[in-house]
């Protein structure tokens, strides 16, 4: 091989790179984020190990809704919670309740059979708690409340705290699809 063709692949592999690059900084910043799961704070939505991406671009142009699966950023760590309370909402659970503004809401993505048997061996699932959520801030729980630094721990999450919504789960493939 002469010269010139040596460094004309090298040129080429480096435009490759870069441009991959480019791409995986555009997707990272305006359209998703990869998602790890660690811990059972999610349990039994989203396991320990499980692998996906979480929208970005969702967060930027829709509003954030109750119940919805957000990541965000605290610590240097990433953690995936579920919306519970919206800006300005009085969120309170009493006797495993959950209220909001004073209304009794189902929590319907919570598995039955998991609340039972922690109940059964512990007597309790969540903590019962009152607090009013000021103009821009989220409170945010992991569906394994007994397993979850969340909102109770670190206090209310400001809007611009939450990095992105929903989770798709590629990892493994048996958990294949969107949460």
């Amino acid at each position: 091989m002469d010269k010139k063709k040596i460094t004309k692949e090298i040129l080429d592999l480096l435009k490759t790179l870069l441009f991959s690059f480019l791409i995986f900084l555009i997707l990272t910043n305006f359209f998703i984020i990869p998602v790890r799961v660690e811990g059972s704070s999610m349990f039994p939505t989203l396991q320990d190990g499980e692998r996906g991406f979480s929208s970005v671009f969702n967060i930027k142009n829709r509003e954030i809704e109750r119940f919805q699966i957000v990541t965000v950023k605290i610590d240097d760590k990433m953690l995936v919670k579920r919306v519970i309370g919206l800006p300005n909402d009085l969120v309170e659970v009493k006797d495993e309740q959950l209220y909001i503004n004073g209304e009794a809401l189902k929590q319907s993505f919570l598995n039955q059979e998991y609340f039972e048997e922690i109940m059964r061996s512990q007597g309790y699932f969540t903590n019962d708690l009152k607090i009013q959520l000021g103009e821009n801030e989220y409170f945010l729980m992991g569906d394994n409340r007994v397993n979850s630094r969340d909102s109770r721990y670190y206090g209310p999450f400001d809007r611009d705290s939450i990095s992105s919504v929903g989770v798709f789960v590629f990892w493994p493939l048996s958990k294949f699809g969107s949460k």
